[in-house]
Order: C-alpha cells, then sequence, then structure tokens
C-alpha cells in the first residue's frame, strides 16, 4: 500500500516533467512573461544561452537530462519498490503535526503555480534591467565578430 502522499509527490514531479507540447518559440522572440511550468521555462533559458554561451548551454542541457533521469530513477524506488523491512509495514503515515507543518507549504506551492503575478511584478524592473544589460552586451560581442 502507498503512503497518502504518494499522490502529492507524483503530481509535482508530473508538473516538474512540463507540458506535453513544446511552445513555438523563435530564437528572435521575447519568452512569454509566464512559464506554465518549470521546464517550458528552463527551455527558454536554455534557447537564450545557445545563442551566446553554446558550450556552456550544452552542459546545462546535459546537466537538466541526466537530473530528469535521476528523478524519475528516485521516484520510482522511493515510490514503487517493496519495503525491504517488515516492520515499516506498521509505520504511521504523516501525523497531523507533520499535515500542519506540510499544508502552508503545499498551499504556497499552488497559489503560486495559480497566480504567480505578484511575484513576477516585484521582479520585473529588475528583470528588464538585467536583460538590457545582457541584450547590449551581446550587440557588442556581435559587432566585434563581425569586424
Amino acid at each position: 500500500m502507498l503512503p497518502s502522499w504518494t499522490g502529492d509527490v507524483k503530481a509535482f514531479a508530473r508538473n516538474a516533467a512540463g507540458p506535453l507540447e513544446w511552445p513555438a518559440v523563435s530564437l528572435d522572440q521575447r519568452p512569454p512573461r509566464t512559464a506554465s511550468s518549470l521546464v517550458t521555462a528552463l527551455v527558454l533559458v536554455l534557447i537564450g544561452a545557445f545563442r551566446t554561451q553554446p558550450i556552456f548551454a550544452f552542459v546545462a542541457t546535459t546537466a537538466v537530462i541526466i537530473s530528469a533521469a535521476y528523478l524519475l530513477w528516485a521516484i520510482q524506488r522511493i515510490l514503487f519498490n517493496p519495503l525491504d523491512k517488515p516492520e515499516n509495514a506498521h509505520m504511521p503515515d504523516l501525523n497531523r503535526r507533520e499535515l500542519i507543518l506540510m499544508a502552508p507549504l503545499v498551499a504556497g506551492i499552488i497559489w503560486l503555480g495559480v497566480y504567480p503575478a505578484p511575484v513576477l511584478r516585484r521582479m520585473e524592473v529588475s528583470a528588464e534591467k538585467f536583460v538590457r544589460q545582457v541584450e547590449s552586451k551581446s550587440t557588442v560581442r556581435t559587432a566585434a565578430r563581425e569586424r
């Protein structure tokens, strides 16, 4: 029998795995303001990184693939392996204190997933400044390469 929090872990892992369809993004387009999942945001970052630092982007992409494989392997071992110690079969699931501590964290994760605008608004000014900085350095490098 699986513990009651198994569904939560599977839901978080599925969300981390991302959408079934990749966004159609040209390298010349700006990414959307919000990403529908972690993978979509990661793909957009890696696409941008390939334009300026292809070697680092390749290393980062390889690390992401290895991390995803490890995540799937760990979830399989944690949730679907048989019990190796019979005394663990009678171990209680979550007690009331653990549920009370976990509830605000889960609520915060769900809230940020459904309505990320307050956090994104606070980051907008500094993110736009950072993008302008990177774009200006990128145009300087491109101009230097063309010479």
